[in-house]
């Protein structure tokens, strides 16, 4: 996904798509050469090319169009551009997706900032950042859950808002989203 740009930043958020090999496959080669053969193949996903070579290449071209290729070329020098500041989709210290919504706030009020108070980009997404990576040194104290505690007894309440709690020492005025 691409963001109004500044002067000095880029942000960009993005998923990874991964395959893996189980450790204990006898087979782990065949399967390497599976996945390489299927990487090689463009035109059997929907989403951005395993390869920067396929990005413009004719193969997605025909069953994803120029558009699309022109974005993935794009994006590709985006992503190699060092203004590029990346927005996390989703925060994981070991603890799955707990917590990762409220970067986007952040970011979502830098945006909302940016457009509808005719803010500085570079400023807000700087800002951003900054929450972003206090907010990463908080959680990353966070152990995984466990989940042999169980989710209905309230362990699970409990030890997500151990994220919640680290949102608001960054920012005391989310205190209101998450505090009845």
């Amino acid at each position: 996904m691409t963001f109004p740009r500044g002067s000095n930043t880029i942000p960009l958020a993005y998923n990874v798509g991964a395959a893996y090999i189980t450790s204990q496959t006898p087979y782990a080669d065949a399967c390497y050469r599976w996945l390489s053969t299927v990487a090689q193949h463009p035109e059997l996903f929907s989403e951005m090319p395993a390869r920067r070579s396929f990005a413009n290449s004719q193969t997605l071209i025909a069953a994803h169009g120029k558009i699309a290729s022109d974005f993935y070329v794009s994006l590709f020098e985006m992503l190699d551009n060092p203004s590029a500041v990346f927005i996390p989709v989703g925060l994981n210290s070991g603890n799955g997706s707990i917590g990762a919504s409220i970067p986007n706030i952040w970011f979502n009020q830098a945006l909302d900032a940016y457009v509808l108070e005719d803010g500085t980009l570079d400023i807000l997404l700087a800002d951003t950042q900054a929450r972003i990576d206090e907010y990463s040194e908080c959680i990353a104290g966070i152990p995984p859950f466990n989940e042999s505690l169980g989710y209905d007894d309230g362990q699970w309440g409990e030890y997500s808002k151990q994220f919640t709690d680290c949102a608001i020492s960054v920012d005391p005025s989310l205190a209101s989203h998450f505090r009845s």
